[in-house]
């Protein structure tokens, strides 16, 4: 027969690998979500899951705060409507796309039209894909942010970690990724909505080398999977200061 000492052992033992296979199943679990930002999934692919979502803006220089709304159509196009406080729609975004590419841009926001296509699309790519319009003043130095309707929770943190080399496989594999930007990522539940999901909170800081430059965001975020569809529930894009704008996700339709 076993002593008392060899069967506490193993009852030791047992509960000891039992905590462990609990903490690994834990890590996996919440490490899929990270992991949908490294599938550079393709903008068709994407939009093709999404029929509607809105999301609210504050902006820090301004005090205002906005609301946007976008739905998606079969006929690879996309509108979202800004709407102001009160609920009065003041403009809209309008854009067309492709399996890989966003083709045209239409906008129509405060009275300002502008109509994108071909090699005048490029300025408005950034602030489409991030919710976030940054302009420079070259000889002052000084940067401004606003907020933008577009696709930030959608598509914010996928951009931002294509714009500073980030290889977030590296990263959860304990590599060195090499990248311009000081990253800081934590496993933890997200409210969406009175319910929890397998989330992560990330933070991104430009080097050195960027700042004082017209490119040097920060970004925090938490981040959640819905249905294969990876989707910020809050961002925060800064310039520095109280130069940023916050987006609340409020409600998304996935198909």
């Amino acid at each position: 027969m076993l002593s008392k000492l060899a069967i506490l052992t193993i009852a030791l033992f047992i509960a000891t690998a039992a905590v462990g296979a609990v903490g690994i199943t834990f890590y996996y679990s919440y490490r899929s979500t990270l992991l949908t930002l490294t599938q550079q999934r393709p903008i068709g692919s994407l939009m093709s899951r999404v029929s509607f979502l809105e999301y609210k803006i504050y902006d820090a220089s301004t005090g205002g705060t906005y609301f946007a709304a976008l739905r998606t159509y079969y006929n690879h196009t996309a509108i979202i409507e800004l709407s102001n406080s009160t609920g009065h729609i003041i403009g809209y975004v309008e854009f067309g796309y492709n399996s890989t590419n966003i083709t045209w841009i239409y906008l129509d926001i405060d009275g300002l039209k502008q109509n994108a296509s071909g090699s005048n699309i490029s300025s408005y790519i950034t602030p489409l894909l991030t919710s976030a319009a940054i302009s420079y003043n070259p000889f002052t130095g000084a940067t401004s942010l606003s907020g933008f309707p577009g696709l930030g929770p959608l598509l914010g943190l996928s951009y931002f970690s294509n714009y500073y080399n980030i290889n977030w496989r590296e990263l959860l594999n304990g590599q060195q990724s090499a990248t311009d930007a000081s990253v800081g990522y934590v496993f933890t539940p997200v409210s969406f909505n009175g319910k929890n999901y397998r989330g992560v909170d990330i933070t991104i800081a430009p080097q050195t080398s960027f700042l004082g430059t017209s490119g040097a965001y920060s970004v925090s975020a938490s981040l959640i999977n819905l249905n294969g569809v990876p989707v910020a529930t809050q961002m925060v894009v800064s310039t520095g200061g109280a130069n940023y704008i916050s987006m609340t996700l409020i409600n998304i339709t996935t198909t």
